[in-house]
């Protein structure tokens, strides 16, 4: 019997009776109060938007069902463990803009075509009226300029790696070490993987990990753009494939990470955070989703696009530069009853 199909109360309470123990009937309904209470909870925060609660109490049941060995976490980088905007009303960076900014440094001329492309494509990237296939084309174009940029600006990774400790790309929990513990040590403590699926720079994102996390988790795979180096070790090129907003999915996957993607194909339920509506298409190669719990960052416009996040995203969080939501998401699912 299938729990979780979309029946209404009477009759979900009259196959329980019908065909499980009472013990069996107890247990579901404790952790379905849980998820209502979570629900409840979260939408009372009036930065987050749960368009349809009936649905995301499944979902969370399904999540929690599968906790730890059939679950999966999977997540964007830029904008979503790191944040949009700092204190000071400044826009944070990207792992993009932390090697444009130091390419600024030696090379403004090559700054200001970064500067140029970014005033083209970016609107593009965004635009609710656009399908994500109408916008692959300028995505292309936008990421391989920027690539042959990079290559052309002769950066050193080592000088990369000092510049990215002191720039702007700050992430969400980066203040609150607590925050930091929620989130990958319960996914490293209980053997979850977590798939940060990355159109950025992989490089920069190995280094900001590093610094404040000491390493790179076992349990962490990164899947993103990442140099090729010369002996020098300057940026001579770019690894295959290219990834970009909208071609996050298991094509991309190389050779030589196939194999660990081989042995997550049976963790079918997912828990995808993002915060562009590409991020909602972000897929490993699972055999089956029985079951994808999505939760989105909406950094900006956030009247613009409500409505288009709503339809693809399950939790919408709206100007929170926290990682507060997905941290007690996952939390939740700790110490339940199941």
């Amino acid at each position: 019997m299938n729990l979780l199909l979309g029946r209404s109360s009477v009759l979900i309470v009259k196959d329980l009776y019908t065909s499980v123990s009472f013990a069996e009937m107890s247990g579901y309904l404790s952790i379905t109060s849980v998820a209502k209470s979570l629900c409840d909870s979260l939408t009372k925060n009036s930065s987050v938007i749960i368009p349809d609660p009936t649905l995301f109490c499944q979902k969370w049941i399904t999540l929690k069902r599968a906790f730890p060995d059939k679950l999966q976490v999977v997540s964007d980088f830029d904008k979503t463990l790191s944040k949009f905007q700092l204190k000071n009303g400044d826009l944070a960076w990207s792992t993009h803009d932390v090697v444009e900014q130091s390419i600024f440094q030696t090379d403004k001329e090559i700054f200001a075509q970064f500067k140029s492309l970014r005033e083209k494509y970016y609107p593009v990237e965004f635009d609710p009226h656009m399908s994500d296939e109408d916008k692959i084309p300028s995505m292309e174009h936008w990421w391989k300029s920027c690539h042959d940029l990079i290559v052309k600006s002769k950066t050193k990774a080592s000088s990369l790696e000092a510049f990215t400790a002191k720039s702007k790309l700050i992430l969400r929990f980066v203040r609150c070490l607590r925050e930091v513990s929620v989130f990958f040590d319960i996914l490293q403590r209980n053997r979850i993987p977590f798939i940060i699926f990355s159109a950025g720079i992989g490089d920069v994102i190995t280094y900001v990990l590093k610094r404040h996390l000491k390493s790179v988790p076992e349990n962490v795979h990164l899947i993103s753009n990442f140099f090729e180096l010369n002996d020098e070790g300057i940026v001579c090129g770019f690894k295959e494939p290219m990834i970009h907003t909208f071609n996050k999915n298991a094509s991309v996957i190389v050779d030589e990470g196939k194999c660990f993607y081989e042995k997550i194909r049976n963790r079918d339920c997912v828990l995808l955070i993002g915060d562009s509506l590409g991020d909602v298409h972000m897929d490993v190669g699972v055999v089956t989703e029985r079951c994808i719990l999505k939760v989105g960052f909406l950094n900006e416009n956030c009247e613009k696009l409500k409505q288009r996040y709503k339809s693809e995203y399950d939790v919408i969080i709206c100007n929170d530069q926290t990682f507060r939501i997905p941290n007690h998401i996952l939390q939740s699912m700790l110490h339940t009853t199941s």
